[in-house]
Protein backbone atom coordinates (compact mmCIF):
# COMPACT_ATOMS: atom_id res chain seq x y z
CA UNK A 1 0.00 0.00 0.00
CA UNK A 2 2.98 2.32 0.45
CA UNK A 3 3.49 2.32 -3.31
CA UNK A 4 -0.15 3.35 -3.86
CA UNK A 5 0.48 6.51 -1.87
CA UNK A 6 3.15 7.57 -4.37
CA UNK A 7 0.53 8.22 -7.07
CA UNK A 8 -1.84 10.35 -4.97
CA UNK A 9 -0.55 13.55 -6.56
CA UNK A 10 -1.23 12.31 -10.06
CA UNK A 11 -5.00 12.11 -9.52
CA UNK A 12 -5.44 15.63 -8.24
CA UNK A 13 -5.59 17.24 -11.70
CA UNK A 14 -8.59 15.13 -12.78
CA UNK A 15 -11.71 17.29 -13.26
CA UNK A 16 -13.88 14.41 -12.00
CA UNK A 17 -13.98 12.51 -8.73
CA UNK A 18 -11.93 9.31 -9.08
CA UNK A 19 -12.44 6.32 -6.77
CA UNK A 20 -10.29 3.22 -7.27
CA UNK A 21 -11.58 -0.02 -5.70
CA UNK A 22 -10.31 -3.59 -5.53
CA UNK A 23 -12.15 -6.80 -6.36
CA UNK A 24 -13.75 -6.89 -2.91
CA UNK A 25 -15.19 -3.43 -3.30
CA UNK A 26 -12.73 -1.82 -0.87
CA UNK A 27 -11.60 1.71 -1.69
CA UNK A 28 -7.89 1.79 -2.57
CA UNK A 29 -7.42 5.38 -3.71
CA UNK A 30 -9.41 8.61 -4.12
CA UNK A 31 -8.54 12.09 -5.37
CA UNK A 32 -9.31 15.59 -4.11
CA UNK A 33 -12.44 15.88 -6.24
CA UNK A 34 -13.82 12.78 -4.51
CA UNK A 35 -13.31 14.50 -1.17
CA UNK A 36 -15.17 17.56 -2.48
CA UNK A 37 -18.03 15.52 -3.98
CA UNK A 38 -18.62 13.23 -1.00
CA UNK A 39 -17.53 15.44 1.90
CA UNK A 40 -15.19 12.81 3.34
CA UNK A 41 -11.46 13.32 3.90
CA UNK A 42 -9.67 10.56 2.00
CA UNK A 43 -8.49 8.95 5.25
CA UNK A 44 -12.12 8.14 6.03
CA UNK A 45 -12.61 6.50 2.62
CA UNK A 46 -9.45 4.47 2.04
CA UNK A 47 -9.88 0.85 3.09
CA UNK A 48 -13.65 1.17 3.49
CA UNK A 49 -16.30 -0.49 1.35
CA UNK A 50 -17.46 1.52 -1.64
CA UNK A 51 -21.00 0.71 -0.47
CA UNK A 52 -20.67 3.60 1.99
CA UNK A 53 -21.05 5.91 -1.02
CA UNK A 54 -24.23 4.16 -2.21
CA UNK A 55 -27.66 5.28 -0.91
CA UNK A 56 -29.13 2.78 1.53
CA UNK A 57 -32.06 1.86 -0.72
CA UNK A 58 -29.62 0.64 -3.38
CA UNK A 59 -27.04 -1.02 -1.10
CA UNK A 60 -28.65 -4.46 -1.27
CA UNK A 61 -28.44 -4.74 -5.03
CA UNK A 62 -25.10 -2.96 -5.41
CA UNK A 63 -23.03 -5.88 -4.14
CA UNK A 64 -24.51 -8.15 -6.81
CA UNK A 65 -23.87 -5.57 -9.53
CA UNK A 66 -20.30 -5.11 -8.30
CA UNK A 67 -19.68 -8.86 -8.37
CA UNK A 68 -21.06 -8.99 -11.91
CA UNK A 69 -18.60 -6.30 -12.99
CA UNK A 70 -15.66 -8.12 -11.38
CA UNK A 71 -16.70 -11.26 -13.25
CA UNK A 72 -16.81 -9.41 -16.60
CA UNK A 73 -14.76 -6.22 -16.28
CA UNK A 74 -14.77 -3.78 -19.21
CA UNK A 75 -14.80 -0.07 -19.99
CA UNK A 76 -18.41 1.13 -19.77
CA UNK A 77 -20.68 3.71 -18.24
CA UNK A 78 -22.50 2.53 -15.13
CA UNK A 79 -26.27 2.30 -15.03
CA UNK A 80 -26.97 2.92 -18.71
CA UNK A 81 -30.41 4.45 -19.07
CA UNK A 82 -30.82 4.95 -15.32
CA UNK A 83 -30.40 7.92 -13.03
CA UNK A 84 -27.65 7.07 -10.54
CA UNK A 85 -27.25 8.56 -7.08
CA UNK A 86 -24.35 8.69 -4.64
CA UNK A 87 -24.46 9.37 -0.91
CA UNK A 88 -22.44 12.10 0.78
CA UNK A 89 -21.06 12.03 4.30
CA UNK A 90 -23.94 14.19 5.57
CA UNK A 91 -26.44 11.64 4.22
CA UNK A 92 -27.60 13.78 1.31
CA UNK A 93 -27.74 12.26 -2.16
CA UNK A 94 -26.38 13.61 -5.43
CA UNK A 95 -27.12 12.41 -8.99
CA UNK A 96 -23.93 11.26 -10.71
CA UNK A 97 -22.61 10.11 -14.05
CA UNK A 98 -20.28 7.15 -13.49
CA UNK A 99 -17.88 5.46 -15.90
CA UNK A 100 -16.07 2.23 -14.99
CA UNK A 101 -12.71 1.04 -16.25
CA UNK A 102 -10.87 -2.14 -15.15
CA UNK A 103 -7.14 -2.19 -14.49
CA UNK A 104 -4.72 -4.83 -13.24
CA UNK A 105 -1.78 -3.73 -11.06
CA UNK A 106 0.62 -6.17 -9.42
CA UNK A 107 -1.80 -9.02 -10.12
CA UNK A 108 -4.79 -7.26 -8.54
CA UNK A 109 -7.93 -6.34 -10.44
CA UNK A 110 -8.83 -2.72 -9.74
CA UNK A 111 -11.85 -0.73 -10.92
CA UNK A 112 -11.41 2.95 -11.76
CA UNK A 113 -14.68 4.79 -11.09
CA UNK A 114 -14.89 8.31 -12.54
CA UNK A 115 -17.82 10.25 -11.07
CA UNK A 116 -19.24 13.60 -12.09
CA UNK A 117 -21.99 15.52 -10.32
CA UNK A 118 -24.86 15.26 -12.81
CA UNK A 119 -27.11 17.80 -11.08
CA UNK A 120 -26.41 20.65 -13.49
CA UNK A 121 -26.62 18.38 -16.55
CA UNK A 122 -29.92 16.87 -15.42
CA UNK A 123 -31.36 20.29 -14.63
CA UNK A 124 -30.20 21.60 -18.00
CA UNK A 125 -31.63 18.59 -19.87
CA UNK A 126 -34.92 18.75 -17.97
CA UNK A 127 -35.22 22.46 -18.60
CA UNK A 128 -34.31 21.96 -22.25
CA UNK A 129 -36.93 19.23 -22.71
CA UNK A 130 -39.53 21.36 -21.01
CA UNK A 131 -38.67 24.36 -23.15
CA UNK A 132 -38.76 22.37 -26.40
CA UNK A 133 -42.18 20.92 -25.52
CA UNK A 134 -43.73 24.33 -25.26
CA UNK A 135 -45.79 25.69 -28.09
CA UNK A 136 -44.63 27.84 -30.97
CA UNK A 137 -45.71 30.86 -28.94
CA UNK A 138 -42.47 30.56 -26.96
CA UNK A 139 -40.25 29.67 -29.95
CA UNK A 140 -38.13 32.78 -29.46
CA UNK A 141 -37.59 31.93 -25.79
CA UNK A 142 -36.69 28.38 -26.79
CA UNK A 143 -34.06 29.56 -29.24
CA UNK A 144 -32.56 31.77 -26.53
CA UNK A 145 -32.40 28.84 -24.11
CA UNK A 146 -30.78 26.48 -26.60
CA UNK A 147 -28.25 29.17 -27.47
CA UNK A 148 -27.29 29.53 -23.82
CA UNK A 149 -26.58 25.79 -23.35
CA UNK A 150 -22.91 25.19 -22.41
CA UNK A 151 -22.62 22.16 -24.72
CA UNK A 152 -23.36 21.65 -28.39
CA UNK A 153 -27.06 20.85 -28.90
CA UNK A 154 -28.29 19.10 -32.05
CA UNK A 155 -32.02 18.43 -32.47
CA UNK A 156 -32.94 15.86 -35.13
CA UNK A 157 -36.21 14.34 -36.33
CA UNK A 158 -36.94 10.63 -36.68
CA UNK A 159 -35.59 10.69 -40.25
CA UNK A 160 -32.24 11.85 -38.92
CA UNK A 161 -32.56 15.37 -40.36
CA UNK A 162 -31.12 18.19 -38.29
CA UNK A 163 -33.88 20.52 -37.08
CA UNK A 164 -31.97 22.92 -34.86
CA UNK A 165 -28.46 23.55 -33.54
CA UNK A 166 -26.95 26.14 -31.22
CA UNK A 167 -23.86 28.37 -31.28
CA UNK A 168 -21.77 25.80 -29.43
CA UNK A 169 -22.50 23.32 -32.22
CA UNK A 170 -21.11 25.78 -34.78
CA UNK A 171 -17.97 26.23 -32.67
CA UNK A 172 -17.48 22.52 -32.01
CA UNK A 173 -18.06 21.25 -35.55
CA UNK A 174 -16.96 24.25 -37.64
CA UNK A 175 -20.21 24.51 -39.65
CA UNK A 176 -22.55 27.47 -39.87
CA UNK A 177 -26.02 26.53 -38.69
CA UNK A 178 -27.51 27.11 -42.12
CA UNK A 179 -25.10 24.45 -43.43
CA UNK A 180 -26.49 21.98 -40.87
CA UNK A 181 -30.21 22.65 -40.70
CA UNK A 182 -32.13 20.19 -42.84
CA UNK A 183 -29.08 18.01 -43.47
CA UNK A 184 -28.69 14.38 -42.32
CA UNK A 185 -27.09 14.07 -38.91
CA UNK A 186 -24.61 11.59 -40.48
CA UNK A 187 -22.59 14.58 -41.72
CA UNK A 188 -21.37 14.91 -38.12
CA UNK A 189 -20.32 11.24 -37.94
CA UNK A 190 -17.03 9.69 -39.20
CA UNK A 191 -17.50 8.06 -42.60
CA UNK A 192 -16.67 4.55 -41.39
CA UNK A 193 -19.51 4.74 -38.83
CA UNK A 194 -22.21 6.06 -41.19
CA UNK A 195 -23.40 2.66 -42.57
CA UNK A 196 -24.58 1.43 -39.17
CA UNK A 197 -25.99 4.71 -37.89
CA UNK A 198 -29.42 4.36 -39.51
CA UNK A 199 -30.11 1.21 -37.51
CA UNK A 200 -29.11 2.96 -34.27
CA UNK A 201 -31.36 5.91 -35.16
CA UNK A 202 -34.38 3.66 -35.79
CA UNK A 203 -33.67 1.77 -32.59
CA UNK A 204 -33.70 4.98 -30.55
CA UNK A 205 -36.99 6.25 -31.98
CA UNK A 206 -38.61 2.85 -31.45
CA UNK A 207 -37.97 3.19 -27.69
CA UNK A 208 -37.06 6.84 -27.00
CA UNK A 209 -35.76 7.65 -23.54
CA UNK A 210 -33.14 9.72 -21.78
CA UNK A 211 -29.82 7.92 -21.99
CA UNK A 212 -26.18 8.16 -22.92
CA UNK A 213 -25.41 7.29 -26.50
CA UNK A 214 -23.06 4.46 -27.37
CA UNK A 215 -23.91 1.86 -24.69
CA UNK A 216 -20.34 1.71 -23.39
CA UNK A 217 -18.64 2.33 -26.74
CA UNK A 218 -16.20 5.17 -27.31
CA UNK A 219 -17.90 7.65 -29.64
CA UNK A 220 -16.36 9.83 -32.34
CA UNK A 221 -17.70 12.93 -34.08
CA UNK A 222 -16.53 14.60 -37.30
CA UNK A 223 -15.85 18.29 -37.89
CA UNK A 224 -16.32 20.16 -41.15
CA UNK A 225 -12.60 19.91 -41.92
CA UNK A 226 -12.82 16.11 -41.66
CA UNK A 227 -10.98 15.85 -38.35
CA UNK A 228 -12.46 13.54 -35.73
CA UNK A 229 -12.71 13.94 -31.97
CA UNK A 230 -13.99 11.79 -29.08
CA UNK A 231 -17.42 12.85 -27.87
CA UNK A 232 -19.76 12.30 -24.94
CA UNK A 233 -23.34 12.35 -26.25
CA UNK A 234 -26.57 12.34 -24.25
CA UNK A 235 -29.93 11.70 -25.91
CA UNK A 236 -33.37 12.84 -24.81
CA UNK A 237 -36.71 12.41 -26.61
CA UNK A 238 -38.91 15.39 -27.45
CA UNK A 239 -42.56 15.13 -28.46
CA UNK A 240 -43.49 18.13 -30.62
CA UNK A 241 -46.46 19.13 -32.71
CA UNK A 242 -44.45 18.01 -35.72
CA UNK A 243 -43.67 14.59 -34.26
CA UNK A 244 -41.00 12.92 -32.14
CA UNK A 245 -37.54 14.47 -32.18
CA UNK A 246 -34.27 13.66 -30.42
CA UNK A 247 -32.12 16.15 -28.54
CA UNK A 248 -28.42 15.27 -28.66
CA UNK A 249 -26.15 17.09 -26.23
CA UNK A 250 -22.56 16.77 -27.46
CA UNK A 251 -19.41 17.45 -25.46
CA UNK A 252 -15.81 17.16 -26.65
CA UNK A 253 -14.43 14.28 -24.54
CA UNK A 254 -10.79 14.80 -25.44
CA UNK A 255 -9.73 16.09 -22.03
CA UNK A 256 -11.78 13.49 -20.15
CA UNK A 257 -10.20 10.66 -22.12
CA UNK A 258 -6.75 12.14 -21.64
CA UNK A 259 -7.39 12.27 -17.89
CA UNK A 260 -8.54 8.63 -17.91
CA UNK A 261 -5.48 7.66 -19.95
CA UNK A 262 -3.24 9.42 -17.43
CA UNK A 263 -4.90 7.45 -14.64
CA UNK A 264 -4.28 4.19 -16.52
CA UNK A 265 -0.64 5.14 -17.19
CA UNK A 266 -0.09 6.19 -13.59
CA UNK A 267 -1.53 2.95 -12.24
CA UNK A 268 0.63 1.07 -14.75
CA UNK A 269 3.74 2.80 -13.42
CA UNK A 270 2.59 2.08 -9.89
CA UNK A 271 2.40 -1.61 -10.77
CA UNK A 272 5.83 -1.43 -12.41
CA UNK A 273 7.32 0.32 -9.38
CA UNK A 274 5.86 -2.34 -7.10
CA UNK A 275 7.19 -5.10 -9.40
CA UNK A 276 10.70 -3.63 -9.49
CA UNK A 277 10.74 -2.99 -5.74
CA UNK A 278 9.75 -6.59 -5.08
CA UNK A 279 12.39 -7.90 -7.52
CA UNK A 280 15.05 -5.70 -5.92
CA UNK A 281 14.19 -7.11 -2.51
CA UNK A 282 14.87 -10.62 -3.79
CA UNK A 283 18.43 -9.77 -4.87
CA UNK A 284 21.51 -9.20 -2.76
CA UNK A 285 24.29 -7.87 -5.03
CA UNK A 286 24.14 -4.40 -6.57
CA UNK A 287 24.84 -5.65 -10.10
CA UNK A 288 21.73 -7.84 -10.04
CA UNK A 289 19.67 -4.96 -8.70
CA UNK A 290 20.87 -2.73 -11.55
CA UNK A 291 20.15 -5.37 -14.18
CA UNK A 292 16.58 -6.09 -13.06
CA UNK A 293 15.87 -2.37 -12.77
CA UNK A 294 17.11 -1.59 -16.28
CA UNK A 295 15.42 -4.64 -17.77
CA UNK A 296 12.02 -3.73 -16.36
CA UNK A 297 12.03 -0.03 -17.27
CA UNK A 298 13.46 -0.69 -20.75
CA UNK A 299 10.57 -3.04 -21.47
CA UNK A 300 7.69 -1.36 -19.68
CA UNK A 301 8.32 2.41 -19.72
CA UNK A 302 9.66 1.90 -22.49
CA UNK A 303 13.13 3.32 -23.26
CA UNK A 304 15.47 3.23 -26.27
CA UNK A 305 18.64 3.48 -24.18
CA UNK A 306 19.25 2.94 -20.46
CA UNK A 307 22.44 2.61 -18.41
CA UNK A 308 23.44 2.95 -14.77
CA UNK A 309 26.72 4.63 -13.89
CA UNK A 310 28.45 4.53 -10.51
CA UNK A 311 29.98 7.68 -9.02
CA UNK A 312 33.59 7.95 -7.80
CA UNK A 313 33.75 10.96 -5.49
CA UNK A 314 37.54 10.82 -5.24
CA UNK A 315 38.24 10.88 -8.99
CA UNK A 316 35.04 12.89 -9.55
CA UNK A 317 33.78 10.89 -12.47
CA UNK A 318 31.07 8.46 -13.51
CA UNK A 319 31.75 4.93 -14.74
CA UNK A 320 29.27 2.88 -16.75
CA UNK A 321 28.40 -0.08 -14.53
CA UNK A 322 25.41 -1.74 -16.22
CA UNK A 323 23.90 -1.44 -19.70
CA UNK A 324 20.37 -2.70 -20.40
CA UNK A 325 20.15 -5.67 -22.77
CA UNK A 326 18.46 -3.75 -25.55
CA UNK A 327 20.91 -0.84 -25.28
CA UNK A 328 24.08 -2.82 -26.02
CA UNK A 329 24.41 -1.86 -29.74
CA UNK A 330 23.82 1.82 -29.01
CA UNK A 331 26.21 1.71 -26.04
CA UNK A 332 28.95 0.33 -28.29
CA UNK A 333 28.35 3.03 -30.88
CA UNK A 334 28.51 5.70 -28.17
CA UNK A 335 31.52 4.22 -26.43
CA UNK A 336 29.46 3.76 -23.28
CA UNK A 337 30.01 0.07 -22.69
CA UNK A 338 30.54 -1.20 -19.16
CA UNK A 339 33.68 0.28 -17.65
CA UNK A 340 33.64 3.43 -19.81
CA UNK A 341 34.27 6.68 -17.93
CA UNK A 342 32.21 9.86 -18.18
CA UNK A 343 33.66 13.21 -17.20
CA UNK A 344 31.18 15.15 -15.11
CA UNK A 345 31.72 18.89 -15.50
CA UNK A 346 32.62 18.92 -19.19
CA UNK A 347 29.49 16.92 -19.99
CA UNK A 348 27.16 19.02 -17.85
CA UNK A 349 26.40 16.19 -15.42
CA UNK A 350 27.14 18.01 -12.20
CA UNK A 351 23.48 18.71 -11.47
CA UNK A 352 22.78 14.99 -11.26
CA UNK A 353 25.73 14.55 -8.88
CA UNK A 354 24.20 17.26 -6.70
CA UNK A 355 21.05 15.17 -6.47
CA UNK A 356 18.91 16.91 -9.11
CA UNK A 357 16.81 15.16 -11.74
CA UNK A 358 18.10 16.27 -15.15
CA UNK A 359 15.66 16.39 -18.08
CA UNK A 360 16.79 17.48 -21.56
CA UNK A 361 13.75 17.47 -23.92
CA UNK A 362 16.01 17.82 -26.99
CA UNK A 363 19.64 16.78 -26.73
CA UNK A 364 20.39 18.41 -30.08
CA UNK A 365 19.65 21.83 -28.57
CA UNK A 366 21.87 21.52 -25.47
CA UNK A 367 25.34 21.97 -26.98
CA UNK A 368 27.27 19.93 -24.37
CA UNK A 369 29.53 17.03 -25.42
CA UNK A 370 27.51 14.23 -23.84
CA UNK A 371 24.16 15.53 -25.10
CA UNK A 372 25.63 16.03 -28.57
CA UNK A 373 26.92 12.42 -28.62
CA UNK A 374 23.43 11.21 -27.77
CA UNK A 375 21.84 13.42 -30.44
CA UNK A 376 24.26 12.17 -33.11
CA UNK A 377 23.29 8.59 -32.18
CA UNK A 378 19.63 9.48 -32.67
CA UNK A 379 18.75 9.76 -28.96
CA UNK A 380 16.93 13.08 -28.69
CA UNK A 381 15.37 12.99 -25.21
CA UNK A 382 17.46 12.53 -22.05
CA UNK A 383 16.66 12.09 -18.35
CA UNK A 384 19.25 11.50 -15.63
CA UNK A 385 18.07 10.41 -12.19
CA UNK A 386 20.54 10.44 -9.28
CA UNK A 387 20.87 7.25 -7.22
CA UNK A 388 21.30 8.19 -3.58
CA UNK A 389 21.31 6.53 -0.18
CA UNK A 390 20.90 8.81 2.85
CA UNK A 391 21.81 11.86 0.73
CA UNK A 392 24.98 10.20 -0.58
CA UNK A 393 25.15 9.93 -4.38
CA UNK A 394 26.08 6.41 -5.50
CA UNK A 395 25.54 6.91 -9.20
CA UNK A 396 23.02 7.91 -11.86
CA UNK A 397 20.39 6.28 -14.06
CA UNK A 398 20.58 7.55 -17.65
CA UNK A 399 17.41 7.08 -19.73
CA UNK A 400 16.87 8.11 -23.38
CA UNK A 401 14.30 7.97 -26.14
CA UNK A 402 14.86 8.56 -29.83
CA UNK A 403 12.04 11.06 -30.32
CA UNK A 404 12.61 14.58 -29.02
CA UNK A 405 10.39 15.76 -26.15
CA UNK A 406 9.02 12.26 -25.64
CA UNK A 407 9.57 11.87 -21.88
CA UNK A 408 6.73 13.51 -19.98
CA UNK A 409 7.09 15.19 -16.60
CA UNK A 410 5.13 12.28 -15.08
CA UNK A 411 7.58 9.75 -16.56
CA UNK A 412 10.53 11.77 -15.25
CA UNK A 413 8.92 11.83 -11.81
CA UNK A 414 8.54 8.05 -12.04
CA UNK A 415 12.28 7.71 -12.78
CA UNK A 416 13.02 9.90 -9.77
CA UNK A 417 10.84 7.71 -7.52
CA UNK A 418 12.42 4.58 -8.98
CA UNK A 419 15.94 5.87 -8.31
CA UNK A 420 15.01 6.30 -4.64
CA UNK A 421 13.95 2.65 -4.46
CA UNK A 422 17.09 1.36 -6.19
Amino acid sequence: MAELALTQGYFEASPDAVVVTDGEGLIVLVNAQAEVLFGYPRAELTGRSVDMLVPGRFAGGHAKLRQGYVAKPRNRPMGTGQTLFARRKDGSEVPVDISLSPFTAAGRLLAICSLRDASSRMRAEAELRHALERSEIVAAELRTFVESAPDAVVVADRDGRIVRVNRQTEKLFGYRRDELTGQPVEMLIPQHLVPGHGEHLRGYFSAPRVRSMGNGRELLARRKDGSEFPADISLAPLETLGGMQAIATVRDATERRRAEQRVHEQLGRLGLLHQITRAIGERQDLKSVFRVTLGDIEKNLPLDFAVICTYDAIDYRLTVDTVSAGSQPVAEALGLTEGAALEIDSNGLSRAIRGELVHEPDTAAVGLPFSSRLAQAGLRTLAIAPLAVESKILGVLIACRREARSLSSVECEFLRQLSEHV
